[in-house]
């Protein structure tokens, strides 16, 4: 969904501000005042309609910092660039949630948005004429200019430029039933209800310390568990809880495959809250030597959870769960030599 919201928004609203090429006089001097109109706004929305049926909504607000993106696969985003949170209504199960957005997101998102609409300095315009436009069940008077691409005849559009502030108003595509309509907010915030109402989405993401970790819902209660942890070093520890979006949660679980063949890891401490380690989890960790329990809730350890490690491998669990936790490991089964101690 990012790479087709980036697609868009680059299509949508981006830098304007370059010298438009016009094929005559008339689009000249209006395409000049629209990039002058346009450097000076701060607030701006645009909707897509395909074949007459909304697609996409976005609001840009460069003084709060949110984006607001709605009609995508029938959910509304909020995106907080400047505490890098997100957070999403879902109308399917009429659900408010939240998700750290990394850099990479916020990147891939807004990056390229500077509150401006953007103007194609590729194209050659001609004055039309003057058209009533309607935006959002507003009819606006407006200057239509037909843009054309030089290189490809087959890309033309109308632009329709507001004639009392000469903003963009509209751009409607002529090969294809696409319409871009813009219109101007006061501001765009996230609603406090949506903040008050909104838990932690699942399978939202958030790496630390080279490892990913993973929100799973576990008797309807958002919980912890470590994803990927094929890029961590040397010595690992999983902790007892990890913080997201300010907030803590329990890590109590590691997925099957999480570290496998990851050849740098030379230790592990497992957290006090882990109940769960998946089967190949640690697969292939040649220079893994020393596994270090701290749980004492843990109930299972997987399928060759601990296989293909160092010769020997030394495991210290807590005493009073000690033979419990040995059978766990010997049943999971494992090509080292395996040594366990008690603390």
């Amino acid at each position: 969904m990012k790479k087709a919201v980036l697609l868009w928004v680059l299509v949508l609203l981006c830098i304007c501000g370059k010298t438009v090429e016009a094929a005559d006089s008339k689009a000249d001097a209006i395409m000049s005042e629209v990039e002058k109109a346009m450097k000076e706004v701060k607030v701006v929305g645009a909707t897509m309609t395909v074949e007459g049926n909304l697609f996409m909504e976005i609001e840009v607000d460069s003084n709060t910092g949110v984006t607001k993106m709605a009609g995508l696969m029938g959910s509304t985003m909020w995106i907080d660039q400047r505490t890098n949170i997100a957070y999403l209504y879902d109308e399917e199960t009429s659900e408010y949630y939240f998700m750290p957005m990394d850099d990479s997101d916020i990147e891939d998102n807004v990056e390229y948005v500077e509150y401006t609409a953007e103007i194609d300095n590729t194209l050659t315009f001609t004055y039309v004429g003057e058209e009533i436009y309607s935006v959002k069940n507003e009819n606006v008077e407006c200057y239509k200019l037909l843009a054309e691409d030089p290189k490809d005849p087959s890309k033309t559009y109308y632009y329709y430029i507001r004639k009392d502030t000469y903003r963009l108003c509209g751009v409607d595509a002529t090969s294809v039933l696409v319409k871009i309509q813009y219109y101007y907010p006061d501001s765009v915030t996230i609603p406090q209800e949506v903040k008050q109402k909104a838990k932690i989405a699942p399978d939202a993401m958030v790496t630390q310390n080279g490892i990913d970790y993973i929100v799973r819902y576990v008797k309807k209660k958002p919980v912890i568990y470590v994803y990927d942890g094929r890029k961590a070093k040397g010595k690992v520890k999983i902790p007892e809880t990890v913080k997201i979006c300010g907030k803590q949660y329990k890590v109590q679980g590691i997925n099957g495959e999480a570290f496998k063949n990851n050849k740098k890891i030379t230790s592990v401490i497992i957290g006090k809250n882990v109940r769960t380690i998946d089967k190949q989890a640690f697969y292939g960790c040649k220079k893994l030597k020393n596994v270090t329990i701290k749980s004492s809730v843990l109930t299972k350890i997987g399928k060759k959870a601990f296989y293909k490690n160092a010769k020997t491998l030394k495991f210290k669990v807590p005493k009073k769960k000690a033979s419990k936790y040995e059978s766990l490991i010997r049943k999971s089964k494992s090509s080292s030599e395996i040594k366990i101690s008690k603390y």
